[in-house]
């Protein structure tokens, strides 16, 4: 600490650090960052107080807990390259150099990332009427057909965007984020999903429903310079300058998505006077409901749907990326969450577990409004109303038999959940089971679990069911 003093010549007294001011701005930034929250402040002054010694190292484990600390504090730091081989720091004389002037080494550490980028254009294996990459869909193609200056460049990326609801209080469930997730289809399908090549790209507080568009419009403006003008990148591999575009090919969601805004969203007509009565069967009893529809008066052409008229929402995806309206599927539902749900609602049916089971009254009444399966009609007497046995209908000794087969499972460490701990043999029923979990019920075990027992036509085409789901997740998909 600078010990130097200014003396004050009108009060002999009266004394002045010379670094007084820089005090002042240190509290004041203090002031700043902790006004209204006490208990980050006194985190500080015990922190502060802490010694750096104690027992064990006190000093900060990694680099994110150092920064934190730093921004705490008001205080400001500057990162640094250094060689790969300690030889140099590239600041001064050599802050804008690519490689080592001692030993030659590159100051990058992505070549052979930048080598993969183009591994779809190199490397990929072509084989007609066959699915290995997403180079090998329509998606792809179309993009290539209708932007052959972006196609020519095999390193221009291929994103894909994804997004979800993350509950992130686990004890009373009322506060919930959304990560919005970049992910970079130019690279082997083995690395595209590996956690250092999916980038974090936005983080919404809280559910924004149909303001989504309000939270995107920073990261779609990004995507619309990097399709529309590119950025400057250094090609570590070739070891040249390029202008790196990227274009979107879709949007991953879970079906909940729709109400959120991140697909086109029907509303009310917004034009027209004339007004006309729909019939419609509601599946419940063959119950007809009479519903008041506006007419547009442009009528259900397609020149109604492009005014958007017909129109609540129109999502920002298309007003503001001018490829969008050229993706073929723009909007993906994640299929691990179809899994799940197809995989949950199957085995509660199956089990016949209250609440889960699809095989209720009301699905029968819609056989009953269709004229399908007389045989399994409700038997409505005076005072009870039966439902015959269905080919999916278990006895109690096939449920044992299911849930026995599932419980003992034995399978390699990581391959999925212990299945003892997800099986109740008393109530005979599943509990617990994660995404991954049904994924693999559906794609390995439950056509092993129900092979000796259920209606042989049901058993079968829950198996044809289970290889469908196995065969669209495998490496290499026939269009077929």
């Amino acid at each position: 600490m600078d010990t130097s003093y200014v003396v004050d010549s009108t009060n002999m007294h009266t004394e002045m650090p010379a670094d007084a001011a820089e005090k002042v701005e240190m509290v004041e930034v203090v002031e700043e960052n902790f006004m209204g929250n006490p208990d980050k402040f006194r985190e500080l002054i015990e922190d502060a107080e802490k010694p750096l010694y104690k027992e064990g190292n006190e000093m900060y484990s990694s680099t994110n807990e150092a920064k934190k600390a730093f921004k705490a504090m008001g205080s400001w730091y500057t990162k640094i390259h250094a060689c790969v081989n300690n030889c140099i720091l590239y600041r001064n004389e050599y802050t804008d150099i690519e490689t080592c002037p001692t030993c030659g080494k590159s100051r990058r550490k992505s070549k052979t990332t930048a080598k993969d980028l183009t591994s779809h254009a190199t490397d990929r294996k072509v084989d007609i009427g066959v699915l290995h990459h997403p180079a090998d869909s329509p998606a792809w193609a179309a993009i290539d057909e209708k932007y052959p200056d972006f196609a020519s460049e095999p390193r221009n990326l291929r994103l894909g965007i994804s997004a979800d609801e993350v509950d992130v209080n686990r004890v009373n469930r009322n506060h919930s984020v959304w990560p919005i997730l970049t992910v970079i289809y130019n690279l082997p399908p083995w690395l595209c999903m590996k956690r250092k090549f999916i980038m974090f790209s936005l983080l919404i507080s809280g559910t924004p429903r149909n303001d989504i568009d309000v939270f995107l419009a920073p990261l779609i403006n990004d995507l619309q310079l990097l399709f529309n003008i590119g950025v400057e990148t250094y090609d570590a591999y070739a070891q040249e300058q390029l202008n790196l575009r990227a274009v979107v090919l879709w949007t991953i969601n879970d079906y909940l998505a729709l109400g959120i805004g991140c697909y086109n969203k029907w509303g009310k007509v917004s034009k027209g006077k004339e007004v006309d009565i729909q019939q419609s069967i509601t599946g419940r009893g063959g119950k007809i409901n009479k519903k008041k529809r506006k007419s547009n008066q442009v009528g259900t052409s397609d020149v109604g749907r492009q005014n958007n008229t017909y129109w609540k929402k129109f999502n920002i995806w298309y007003r503001q990326l001018r490829y969008w309206r050229d993706n073929l599927i723009p909007h993906c539902i994640d299929f691990m969450h179809v899994k799940k749900n197809v995989g949950e609602s199957l085995t509660g049916t199956v089990l016949n577990v209250t609440g889960k089971t699809k095989d209720g009254y009301k699905a029968r009444l819609d056989l009953v409004h269709y004229g399908l399966k007389p045989e399994l009609h409700p038997k409505i007497e005076v005072n009870n109303t039966t439902l015959p046995a269905a080919g999916c209908t278990l006895t109690k000794e096939e449920k044992d038999k299911l849930c026995e087969t599932l419980y003992s499972l034995r399978v390699p460490q990581w391959y999925c959940s212990n299945f003892s701990s997800l099986v109740s043999l008393k109530d005979r029923k599943l509990i617990g089971l994660k995404s991954h979990d049904y994924h693999m019920l559906m794609q390995q075990f439950l056509s092993i679990a129900i092979r000796s027992i259920m209606h042989p036509p049901t058993r079968v085409a829950i198996t044809r069911f289970c290889f469908f789901f196995k065969t669209i997740c495998s490496k290499e998909i026939k269009l077929d």
